[in-house]
């Protein structure tokens, strides 16, 4: 199968599946999980970021955070936290989480989810409050190379993924 023809196929994935996190109750997880992420990232993330967790574990078993490889992105930031790939003999801080994928210019009321596997541009989405101790509002992508510069790219990240592989087929 062609990168185009994958490509295809994750949209229409992201698609079915932001459509069933749209219909149904939400998927839950472990209130133990959803804390201890709070905890780490000083924030509450909202259930999008679980079910789109599940939904890479669909797609990819024994490595979720590597599930969108094909498209060229990973998860990362609180993704690695969930899919115990914070290395054992990194420095456990509050520092450590919430510097944990942060990119140059962004702002602390951003927490990024996504990035590319391999360092281009430093092309990233995240979730973006309207302040720290707020709830997020929707995500944004960002270019580092670009500079300070974001963009809105959905309400949730099925939408917000979907937006960037849009528009990456399209160029």
């Amino acid at each position: 199968m062609t990168n185009e023809g994958r490509d295809d196929q994750i949209l229409q994935c992201l698609g079915h599946w932001q459509e069933l996190w749209e219909e149904s109750s939400i998927i839950g997880s472990a209130e133990d999980v959803k804390e201890d992420i709070k905890l780490k990232y000083l924030m509450t993330m909202p259930e999008d970021f679980f079910v789109f967790y599940d939904f890479c574990k669909s797609l990819n078993t024994t490595d979720p955070l590597k599930a969108l490889s094909v498209a060229g992105l990973k998860l990362c930031g609180p993704y690695d936290t969930l899919g115990n790939n914070v290395p054992k003999d990194a420095p456990r801080s509050e520092r450590l989480f919430l510097t944990h994928g942060r990119y140059y210019y962004d702002p602390p009321e951003m927490t990024t989810v996504v990035c590319e596997t391999e360092y281009k541009t430093g092309f990233h989405i995240g979730y973006l409050r309207d302040a720290p101790r707020d709830a997020p509002v929707f995500l944004v992508g960002g270019i580092e190379t670009e500079g300070a510069k974001l963009t809105v790219l959905g309400d949730n990240i099925f939408a917000a993924v979907y937006h960037h592989l849009s528009a990456k087929m399209e160029s």
